[in-house]
């Protein structure tokens, strides 16, 4: 794949995994807060995978932080069972998973 393939695919993953995760943070309901959790995780594991066979400079990355905030945003806007809140939060989780990610 190009890298523009690659790094669609990495913010399409990223931006369903945040979602997750927030979903998990903000969720009411503890019996799925599990669930949110496994969901993150193996996406971001997936992401992770993907990433092993990439080398991103600079503009790369700041690519991948644009996209990734424009996905994760319109996940969330159409998630209304989500706690408002969920845009508060949405920039540290991007940043968190980012830094994990190296690709801050």
């Amino acid at each position: 794949m190009g890298k523009n393939s690659d790094i669609d695919q990495i913010t399409t993953i990223l931006s369903t995994a945040l979602r997750h995760k927030i979903g998990a943070i903000l969720g009411m309901d503890k019996k799925y807060f599990r669930k949110y959790e496994i969901e993150f995780s193996a996406r971001r594991d997936l992401a992770k995978k993907i990433l092993k066979e990439c080398n991103f400079n600079s503009y790369d990355k700041n690519k991948i932080t644009i996209l990734l905030k424009r996905k994760l945003e319109r996940e969330l806007e159409r998630r209304d069972y989500i706690n408002q809140k969920k845009f508060e939060i949405m920039d540290e989780e991007i940043e968190k998973v980012l830094k994990e990610l190296e690709l801050n």
